[in-house]
C-alpha cells in the first residue's frame, strides 16, 4: 500500500495458487486514487489532475515438462477522473473574438471573425 499528497492511496495484491504439477493460477490487481490538484470552483466533486484506476489480471500457467512452459493471461483496465482537460490551453488555429456576436455568446463562427 503506498499514501501521498492530494489523498493518494495505492493498493497492490497477487495472489498465487498451484492447482497441480502443471498448472497454475494467478490473480493479481491494483487500485490507484488521488485527488485532484486543480481545484474546480464551480462543481467541487470534478477537480482536474485526479486519478481513478482500476487493474485486474488473470494468468493460467502450464508446464507440463522442463522444454514446455505457456502462459495464457486476461488483463483488464478502467481509467476513470477528470484528467486535465485542456486546461489552461487554447487550441491553435480556434477563432475567438470577445466581442458578442449577440446577446446569447461570445464565440463567432470562423466565417464572422474578421480576416487580417
Amino acid at each position: 500500500m503506498l499514501g501521498g499528497a492530494f489523498n493518494r492511496v495505492r493498493t497492490e495484491g497477487i495472489v498465487n495458487i498451484p492447482l497441480n504439477e502443471m498448472w497454475a493460477l494467478r490473480f493479481a490487481g491494483a487500485v490507484d486514487r488521488a485527488d485532484g490538484y486543480v481545484k474546480n470552483d464551480f462543481n467541487s466533486s470534478a477537480d482536474l489532475f485526479d486519478q481513478d484506476l482500476k487493474f485486474g489480471r488473470v494468468a493460467l500457467r502450464f508446464k507440463p515438462n522442463a522444454q514446455f512452459d505457456a502462459v495464457l493471461r486476461v488483463e483488464a483496465t478502467d481509467q476513470g477522473g477528470n484528467g486535465g482537460s485542456a486546461f489552461g490551453y487554447k487550441q491553435k488555429g480556434t477563432y475567438y473574438d470577445p466581442r458578442p456576436a449577440n446577446n446569447y455568446s461570445t464565440r463567432r463562427t470562423a466565417d464572422e471573425c474578421p480576416r487580417r
